[in-house]
C-alpha cells in the first residue's frame, strides 16, 4: 500500500514538472506569435490536468488570435460549464460570437459579462457596437453612454457615439466627441475619420480632408479612409488626385472602391 501511494505521489509531482513546462513553452511560442505550437502545449497541459482553467482562457485566446472562433466558443463554453461566474469568459465568448456573425449570442454574453462584472466597460462598447451594426441606435447610444461612464478614456465608444449623434444631425455634439476621443488618444485614427466624415456632412470639405490626411498617415493601409479621401477630393474638383486615391482604395480593399473608381475616373 505504501508502495502505491509514493508511486502515486511521484507519478503526480512529474505530471506537474511536465505541466511547467508546457507552460513555459507555451508562453515562448505566443510571445513569438507562433500561435499554433503555443495551441499545442497548451492542449497537452489540457490533456494532463483537465482542471487548469487558465490553460483552457489562453488556449482560448490563441484560437482566436488564429481565427479559429469555433474552436475558442469550444473552450471558453466547456469552462464556463464548470465555473460560469467568469467574466472574462462570457467576454471572449461574444468576441468569438461576434466575429461569426452570431448577433444573438453575442449580445447575450456581453450582456452575462456586464451582470458578472458592471464595470466592464468593454462589455458595454461592443454590445453597443453590435447594436448599432443591427441598426439599433437608440439601445447602441445608451451602450455608448455607459461604456464612457464606466471608463472616461473609453475613445471607441465616444467615436462610435458621434457616428450615432451625426446621424441624427447632432454635428456640434458628435464633433466634441471626436475631439474629445482625439484629445485623450492623438494615435487614435478611427477618430480623425469620423470627425472628417463629420465635417464632410457639414460640407466643411477642406477640412474634412485634414481630418482623413490624418487618420491615413496613422493607418496607411485602410483602403475604405483613401476611398472616402478620394471622392472628397472629387466634389472638391481635384479630380486627379481623387482618383488616385481611388486607385489606393482598390488596392488596399476598400468596400465597393472598383466600381467607384470605374464610376469616377474612368
Amino acid at each position: 500500500m505504501f508502495f502505491l501511494v509514493a508511486l502515486f505521489m511521484v507519478s503526480k509531482t512529474i505530471g506537474q514538472s511536465e505541466i511547467e513546462r508546457y507552460k513555459e513553452l507555451a508562453l515562448q511560442h505566443a510571445y513569438k506569435e507562433e500561435f499554433s505550437q503555443a495551441i499545442t502545449y497548451y492542449t497537452k497541459i489540457i490533456n494532463l490536468n483537465p482542471k487548469d482553467s487558465t490553460a483552457y482562457y489562453e488556449r482560448g485566446l490563441l484560437k482566436y488570435n488564429v481565427k479559429d472562433y469555433t474552436g475558442a466558443i469550444a473552450d471558453y463554453t466547456e469552462q464556463l460549464k464548470k465555473d460560469p461566474s467568469q467574466a472574462d469568459y462570457y467576454f471572449m465568448r461574444g468576441m468569438a460570437y461576434d466575429q461569426l456573425n452570431s448577433s444573438r449570442k453575442a449580445i447575450a454574453d456581453y450582456t452575462k459579462t456586464i451582470q458578472l462584472e458592471p464595470s466592464n466597460s468593454d462589455a458595454y462598447y461592443f454590445r453597443g457596437l453590435k447594436k448599432m451594426q443591427l441598426k439599433k441606435d437608440k439601445a447602441a447610444s445608451k451602450d455608448f453612454d455607459l461604456a464612457i461612464a464606466k471608463r472616461a478614456d473609453n475613445v471607441q465608444a465616444m467615436t462610435d457615439r458621434a457616428l450615432l449623434k451625426a446621424k441624427k444631425h447632432h454635428y456640434e455634439s458628435a464633433l466634441a466627441d471626436c475631439n474629445q476621443a482625439i484629445l485623450i488618444d492623438p494615435l487614435f485614427h478611427k477618430a480623425y475619420r469620423a470627425r472628417g466624415l463629420i465635417k464632410a456632412l457639414t460640407n466643411d470639405v477642406q477640412n474634412a480632408v485634414t481630418d482623413y490626411d490624418q487618420a491615413i498617415s496613422l493607418d496607411g493601409k485602410n483602403g475604405d479612409y483613401y476611398q472616402e479621401r478620394g471622392l472628397l477630393k472629387i466634389q472638391w474638383n481635384q479630380k486627379e488626385s481623387g482618383c488616385s486615391d481611388l486607385r489606393k482604395a482598390v488596392e488596399y480593399g476598400g468596400k465597393n472602391s472598383a466600381t467607384i473608381e470605374i464610376t469616377h475616373c474612368k
